[in-house]
Parts: structure tokens; sequence; C-alpha cells
């Protein structure tokens, strides 16, 4: 279907009022914009415009010469071409596919040879500019624009240069006849706002847009200004409000976007030093490097706030000359053990999005990354997190300022601090820069416009973050940045250490043979043996939009086979758990969004223990202790497990502060905890005295039998769906293991007897044919009992120890 919007004036003016009644108090409360007036811009306005490969400046040697001299408002247009949008092209013709053809079909647009730059102006009345709040423009372009009011520049999309050849040049569009934009695949839709209306006045106003054409191989151009209005709504002068992470634990790095030069003053106090809700007089106020963002509209500002304490709540706010922000709330991780989220590829604006509802990558985009942070930020899973790490490409265009709001325009990036990666769509561009506020940032080692290799210390694990997007990348200068790192932080014995990069080594879907990583000379050959120099850990990567784990690598090589590997759902799958690991874990995590994801390719990965790619967005939480680092794996949709793996020093017990290395089950705990089986009661702490119950046998007995198991169609009114043992508790009555009680209640809180959970052991472990029928003998011919009563209630450890012997007969038996 042809898009149109119908005009019936030529200027048309209308304002809207809008009133929402308080029952309340019986006073209207205004939503705004209360005001609108629209501009009489639309689909089919008449433009002026120049698709002859000419500059419409003149000669640029000449004396004189002024770029942007077209866009004045006494330019001579008279040559120029006359007609109405939408204008576009794709091979030469008006069809530019999905129901979007071109009312005006634009020369030089035929796939080989295209002319870099199209020049558009027309005029626009306004009305009066009492009142209002910033001008406002809906747009449809491919591949890059520029627009100008009255000869100044209002507003950049995707404003970069680039080679006739498609290589990006990374600084701004400079020249009338410089290809320049996106190169994305269809043209990009977007709202812009200018906030300066002194470059407006009342009457007659000249706008005027070049429009770029992203390589001289381009097959389609596209520009549609569907709309352009002024509004009265308030204007949000902080954006893009971000925390970073700093050296270690006890800073914070700010960044945030502002429409005021002077919205510059960071002030930053504990919350139990809040005088009624407000910040104490004298308040800390944190210093702050203010400069122009590629943004016109507004200004990149940012601070470091210094010794934070741990388990803390802080309250902050931005101000300045007049004006003052909200007030927001920051918590610091605990002391000690922590735990962190880790996603990958959030890519806004790289799916394609439905062309036959109009709706388009970046909403489709914007609202998967909203339910993604919205687990992060509300389920039970992710309650303890310190911090997120991103694991590059936030964006899908390095220099695409509307694709950051969505990344970062969101509550949760003003209560958490992140961590992030340079991805290779975020290379191209200093935009990166002017929205984190990276620690301890090379300048010399793995530089690209973006920035370079860096790197933080968090409870004393380390962080090495390396700039791996640009395929040029040297192992040998990362090399050289590390050895830096760890002449700087020689005195810290660190439990972990762990590198995150953007492009992976070990992949299974459409990087898995890209040459720069896997030739012989390649990437992968060269840091491999680095990282093992360096005594590294772990390797978190994204790129690849499909999930893979790999076995433990030694160098290049996959260690397939060990006596250190544990298997918590059955030998015939991936280990679950390894101890002592003598290699590296490599992991590649899935897209954080719908914005893209690959298909896995058919054909052999050694290195891969588990491979997964279901198209649906996962998140992982990353645990770490002293002896333990964990990663669990899930689908945002439903928050099911997609994998999970823990590496283990010395014992899974030791995790436990309230157990012994003498007590008579520390072994049995030590090899449930490996296997997944058990884990404990809240944190650091396994409770082994405490009484054991039926939710916590039908979960421990799941566990065992891994690979989720059918469970039957049972629900339980006494056991909320979200709950640990929800499908545990259904599978146990749906498999004949434990029976349910009465009405639907299994009664999970439930302590239970020695003689019922021999009962659920029997029916999960005896064979079918079994002649004893008696459970708690069968489990004493076993050697599972624990030596006491029928009747007499089990405790955790009573329990786990029952449940290990049990493993060992089943593992035998398998």
């Amino acid at each position: 279907m042809k898009m149109k919007m119908k005009r019936a004036l030529t200027l048309f003016i209308s304002m809207v009022m809008l009133f929402s009644a308080v029952a309340t108090t019986g006073f209207a409360e205004k939503i705004y914009p209360e005001k609108v007036y629209q501009l009489g811009i639309d689909s089919n306005t008449v433009w002026k415009y120049l698709d002859d490969n000419t500059d419409p400046a003149g000669d640029s040697s000449s004396a004189g010469y002024e770029r942007t001299s077209w866009a004045a408002p006494d330019f001579d247009d008279s040559r120029w071409k006359t007609a109405n949008g939408p204008f576009g092209a794709k091979k030469g013709g008006a069809d530019l596919g999905y129901g979007y053809v071109a009312d005006t079909v634009l020369l030089g647009c035929e796939g080989t040879n295209c002319i870099p730059t199209y020049f558009f102006r027309t005029e626009f009345e306004v009305p009066t500019l009492s009142g209002m709040t910033k001008l406002v423009g809906d747009i449809q372009y491919d591949d890059g624009a520029i627009i100008y009011i009255n000869g100044k520049k209002a507003a950049t999309l995707d404003d970069t240069a680039v080679t006739p050849e498609k290589k990006a040049l990374c600084h701004p569009i400079d020249s009338n006849t410089v290809h320049g934009g996106s190169n994305y695949r269809y043209f990009t839709q977007i709202t812009f706002e200018v906030y300066d209306l002194s470059i407006l006045k009342q009457g007659k106003n000249t706008i005027a847009v070049e429009l770029h054409n992203g390589n001289a191989t381009s097959d389609n151009i596209w520009f549609n200004m569907t709309n352009l209005r002024l509004v009265d709504e308030p204007i949000e002068h902080v954006t893009n409000l971000c925390i970073s992470m700093g050296d270690d634990e006890s800073k914070a790095n700010f960044t945030w976007h502002s429409t005021k030069k002077d919205a510059n003053t960071l002030s930053f106090v504990k919350k139990s030093e809040l005088i009624d809700g407000a910040m104490p007089e004298n308040v800390q106020k944190i210093s702050t490097t203010t400069i122009m963002s590629n943004d016109i509209n507004k200004y990149c500002n940012k601070a470091t706030v210094t010794g934070l304490e741990p388990d803390t709540e802080y309250v902050y706010m931005i101000s300045g000359n007049g004006f003052q922000s909200n007030q927001y709330t920051f918590k610091t991780g605990a002391k000690g053990n922590f735990n962190f989220a880790c996603l990958a590829d959030a890519q806004i604006g790289a799916s394609f999005g439905d062309a036959s509802s109009g709706v388009f990558n970046k909403d489709t985009d914007t609202e998967e990354w909203k339910r993604t942070l919205y687990r992060l930020d509300n389920e039970e899973q992710f309650s303890d997190i310190s911090f997120v790490f991103s694991l590059g490409d936030q964006v899908n265009k390095a220099w695409n300022e509307d694709e950051y709001d969505r990344f970062l325009d969101h509550d949760f990036f003003k209560k958490y601090r992140v961590a992030t990666v340079i991805g290779n769509h975020d290379t191209n561009s200093n935009a990166y820069s002017q929205h984190f506020n990276i620690a301890n940032e090379s300048s010399q080692y793995g530089v690209t416009v973006a920035g370079g290799d860096s790197y933080f210390v968090y409870n004393d694990v380390l962080f090495i973050v390396l700039n791996n997007a640009n395929e040029l990348e040297s192992a040998d200068e990362h090399k050289a940045f590390m050895e830096q790192v760890m002449e700087e932080t020689k005195n810290i014995n660190f439990k972990w250490k762990i590198v995150a990069m953007h492009e992976s080594v070990y992949t299974v879907s459409n990087h898995a043979n890209d040459s720069h990583i896997i030739a012989p000379e390649g990437f992968r050959n060269n840091i491999a043996p680095i990282f093992e120099e360096m005594g590294i850990d772990v390797v978190l990567q994204g790129h690849d939009h499909v999930y893979c784990r790999t076995y433990i690598m030694d160098g290049i090589e996959p260690i397939t086979e060990s006596e250190n590997y544990f298997y918590g759902k059955g030998r015939d799958k991936a280990p679950t758990a390894v101890s002592n690991p003598d290699g590296i874990l490599y992991l590649t995590l899935n897209s954080a969004t719908k914005a893209k994801s690959y298909k896995i390719k058919d054909q052999d990965f050694p290195f891969a223990a588990v491979k997964n790619q279901e198209h649906i967005p996962n998140v992982s939480k990353i645990e770490i202790t002293d002896g333990k680092f964990s990663v669990v794996t899930y689908r945002t949709t439903d928050m099911t497990v997609v994998d999970e793996f823990t590496i283990y020093r010395d014992s899974a017990a030791k995790a436990f502060k309230d157990i012994d290395e003498n007590d008579w089950f520390y072994n049995d705990v030590d090899l449930m905890g490996k296997n997944g089986i058990i884990s404990g009661v809240s944190g650091d702490r396994f409770e082994p005295y405490t009484p054991a119950t039926r939710g916590m046998t039908a979960a421990v007995l799941y566990r065992m039998k891994g690979s989720q198991p059918e469970t039957g169609n049972l629900d339980f009114a006494d056991i909320p769906v979200d709950s640990y043992f929800s499908k545990a508790a259904s599978w146990a009555v749906y498999s004949g293991i434990m029976p349910g009680t009465d009405n639907y209640i299994f009664a999970p809180e439930q302590n239970i007897t020695y003689k019922q959970f021999a009962n659920a052991l029997y029916h999960y472990a005896a064979p079918k044919n079994n002649p004893e029928t008696d459970a708690i003998k069968w489990c004493e011919d076993n050697g599972v009992d624990c030596g006491v009563n029928d009747d007499e209630e089990i405790s955790r450890a009573q329990m786990v120890s029952m449940i290990s012997k049990l493993k060992k007969i089943v593992d035998t038996v398998q």
C-alpha cells in the first residue's frame, strides 16, 4: 500500500487542547503537549530539489565558498526542480519495496556510480512562538541526512562521512560531495527534536535537507518528511544518564547528556543523610567535564564519584543555573561475593521489523530491550546483581543518537552500574565514548575512534575489556595492554581474571569461519596462548547472536574428557561443572533482543560443549565467590534456563560459610553442589541442620533427572508459578515419585520424614520389576539411609547425604 498523508490545505495550522480531570482534587491536570501547531509539512509537500550531482554551494576551491550557503533563506533555488514527496529510487525505479513507492524518482541511484548527495528546500509558516518549547519532526531517510532551518543546522541523522567503497571515515559529513550515512539496507524513520527555537521566526521559514547516499554502489535512496510541528511539552533536559564502572568498586563514572550547557553539577549523598527527603546544604558536588555532543542539540557531561561504601544506598541529582533534575537512587553491591548480569548485542535498530504494518526496526528492538531490562530489574534471579555487563553492539549504527536514546533512556540505567564493550557496530564513531565513561581506558592499545582497551577491578576480580571489534586488531597489541594491567595491579591477589571482548573466537554461527579469526595466523591462534600466559579464567564474548559454551580450552584444544568434569544432566549431556580446571572457559552470549539472530552452522565444532539458538533473547547471571564462578543463562520470554555451568576452585562446599571441612556431610555437599543438584538457602549459607521439606525433595530429584523432564499439566494452589520448585513438584506428582495432597495442594513447606523421603527415592530409582517393595528396606539395602527412625524428620544435611549416595547408584547403572 502506498504511504500517503492527505492534506486539505497547503498550510494547515491546528492547535490541540487536551485536558484530563483529576477526580480526587477537582482540578484539571495538563497533559502535554497541550498545544500543537502543525506547520504544513507532510508526505505530499512540494519541495525544490537537486539531483544532478552538482554542489549547490558552487566550486569548493573558490574564494568565499560556504558549504551550507544553499540552505540560507535567500538562496536562489529557481533553477532547481520542483516536485512533491515522497522522493526516492531503487535501482532507478520508484518502488522501494514493502509498499513504499516514491512519487518523485531521484536520479543517480541505479546501483553503480551513485551520486553522493541530494538537496531539498521548502518553506513553512510559524503562526507564533509564544509558549512553544520545541520543534518536532518525523522523517524517513536513507542513508544520512542533515536538516537546516533558516540556514542553521538543526538536526543531524546518521552524520558520518563514508568513502564510495562504503568505508566509514569516522568523522561527520563535511562536504556536499561526500557519501555518508548508515548504509542500512532500508530507510530509517525517526523523530527529531530542536530545542533552540531562536532559529525560527514568526511567519515564513526555510527548511533545507541534504540527503546522503551511503556508497557508490547503493541501489536505493529515500526522503520523506511526514510531519513538522511546534509543541509546548516540557523538555527533558537530562537524557542518556548512565553509570559506568569505576576503577574499582569504590568508584562510579557518570555520563549524561543535557540540553543546557550548564546542567552539569552532580550532587551526591547517602540516602540516610537526606533531610526530609531533600539534599543537605553541604551536599557533595562533583566536578564535571562538559563538551558539545554529536547530537547538536545536546551537551555531553562526565563525572566520577569516589569513596563509595558497599551495600549502601545513595541519592544523586543534576543541576545548574536554576535547573534541577529529579532525585535518582543508586545502590552499591555488597563486599566480597557478588553477582552481575551479562548480555550481548542489544543492537538497537538492527532488526527489520514489520514493514507492512509500518512498524520498523527501532520500535521492535526497543520493546524487546525494555523487556530484557524489566527482567533484570524485577525477576528474583537478578535481585542481587551489582552491575550489568554489555558485550558490545549496544546500537546498530555507531553515530545514531536516536538508537543511543533507545538503549539508554530507561530508569534501569539510573540505578545500576554498567560495564560495556566496544562492538563492531559501535566502533566507527566517538558517540560510544560520549555515552559511556570508561575507567582505565588505554589511549595506546586497541584504539579505534570509539575508544581503546580498558580494565576495572571489582571486589578483587579483574575484568579486562578488549576492543577487538576492528578486524585489523593485533593480538600482540592486546598482550602489551594486558601486561601493563598486570603490572599496575600486581599488588592485588585476584580471585578471578575475566576478559570481555565483542568478537568471539569460539562460536558456531555466521562468524564461525571468519578468516581473520580462524586463519592459522588469525586472532584466535594468537590470543588464546596470551590468555593462558596471563592466567585468564573466563572469556565473555558476543557478536554472533548465538549461544555457545566451550569445553575448558587448553590453549586452542578442547578438553572434552576430564575427571574434573561433573555431569548434572547425565554423561550423555555436556558437563555442568568443573573442579580446578587447567584451562579457560569461553562463553559466547546470544542477543539480548530480537534485533538479529543467526542459525547454527551445520558443521563440526569440537570446542562446543553447548550450542543453542532458539531465536529467543537471552540474558545471563554470573555469580562469583572465592571458590566459584557460576553462569546461568535464561530466556527473557519466560526465564527458563538455556544453560548453566560452574567452575569450582577446590570445593563447592567451600562456598558455604556455615559448613566446615570436618563436617561428615561436607563431601556430599561438595559432590551435589558441583553437579548442580543442591544449592544454598541464601547466598553463602547452606543451613545443613534446617529441616528438609517436600519442596526441596522435589527440586533435588528434578535436578538430578535433568533435561527438563515432562511435568504434566499440574498446578498447585500453594505453589507460585515462578517458584524454584514449581515444575519440580508438578513432575514429582505426575511421575508418581511423590504423592500430592487433597484439593491441588502440594504442601512444599511441609517438613519431610525419613519414610516419606525414602519412598520418593524408591519411586525415583528402584527398578520397576524390583522384588523389594519396602522403600526404607530398599534404601538401606543399597546404602541410601540416614540412620534415623521412620517418622523422624530429616535435615538438609541428611537429605543431601542420601541424594549423594543415590546419585552414585544411578550413575553406576547408567
